[in-house]
């Protein structure tokens, strides 16, 4: 299967969308997008999916996700669906192992991957202390040639602040992710409308808040 084949399903452009590379500009192996909804996490995931060179794992995290084993499912289904197999975590899965031999088993099957693929793990505010800590082991343990992405609210179990620290992850948060003057105006011109004015007073009454210009117009 080719490179191209490999890509999974992520989704499609939205009406109006602002490209958004200046966030997306980092050497960290693992972004972390910290926002309540409607700041446009899942568009810039997409836009990273489509963008990168990795092959992208989409991963839509459930609500049922807060099992760690559910999660460990979501993340083998991804893989499959892309077509890599995962024996390890079949075999794991087979005797019911614990935490940290599930970890193991996924490291160990994203370590055979063959591509460089892109993790992109939307929604994580569904998981759980124990799926998120799942996550957090196997972000920690991530092959060096993988990239991963995150995208959560901040209320969530999910705490990547070693990640953080040590530069392995790098977080945008809410005020990272507001539209600035500019991206509001490319907004108002990608749906056909182009008042320099009208853009600086929706800006200026949203806060860069992206649901809200979406709402207005």
């Amino acid at each position: 299967m080719s490179h191209v084949q490999r890509r999974s399903l992520s989704p499609q452009p939205v009406r109006g969308e602002v490209a958004r590379g200046r966030l997306l500009r980092t050497d960290a192996q693992v972004l972390l997008l910290t926002a309540p909804s409607g700041y446009g996490k899942t568009v810039l995931s997409a836009q990273l999916a489509r963008q990168t060179l990795n092959v992208p794992i989409w991963i839509r995290v459930t609500r049922d996700a807060a099992e760690p084993d559910v999660l460990a499912d979501l993340i083998t289904q991804a893989l499959q669906a892309a077509g890599y197999v995962t024996p390890e975590h079949e075999a794991a899965r087979t005797i019911q192992s614990g935490p940290s031999a599930l970890t193991a088993a996924l490291v160990a099957d994203l370590t055979s991957v063959p591509d460089d693929v892109l993790l992109i793990l939307d929604n994580a505010e569904h998981l759980s202390v124990s799926s998120a800590a799942l996550l957090s082991s196997i972000l920690e343990q991530l092959p060096p040639w993988h990239r991963a992405l995150v995208n959560t609210t901040p209320d969530s179990h999910l705490s990547l602040v070693k990640l953080v620290a040590s530069g392995q992850a790098h977080e945008l948060d809410a005020d990272a992710l507001r539209f600035n003057l500019q991206e509001t105006q490319v907004f108002l011109e990608n749906l056909g409308e182009s008042d320099a004015a009208e853009a600086q007073i929706l800006h200026q009454q949203t806060d860069g808040w992206p649901a809200a210009l979406f709402a207005r117009r």
